[in-house]
């Protein structure tokens, strides 16, 4: 063979191996860009989830807020009932309780 056939296939090899060394490089940074492209997905996805949990729990919590004022509202008079009983009820009750305690004993 001669020189220029040697050169030629030389030439030839190193340009193969630099071809191949720049796949390689490409792809490592299709990997590297294709991983980033899931993680950052995942973590727009974890974000949404999060964000969507927090609306569903200011949700409940409004509504259970809004379910207790109505409890309270219509409890109102039973507690007003019992809170401020008449005078007449409280004086019987008094009364009772101190001819029981006369009768009975301490």
């Amino acid at each position: 063979m001669s020189i220029r056939t040697l050169s030629a296939i030389k030439n030839a090899e190193e340009r193969s191996i630099s071809l191949v060394k720049e796949a390689q490089k490409e792809a490592e940074r299709q990997v590297g860009q294709n991983r980033k492209q899931k993680e950052e997905l995942r973590q727009k996805k974890m974000e949404e989830t999060l964000l969507r949990e927090q609306e569903i729990l200011l949700k409940a919590r409004e509504k259970a807020k809004a379910k207790c004022l109505e409890l309270e509202k219509s409890n109102q008079p039973m507690m007003e009932k019992y809170e401020n009983p008449p005078e007449p009820k409280v004086e019987k009750a008094v009364n009772l309780i101190v001819n029981r305690v006369f009768k009975y004993g301490s």
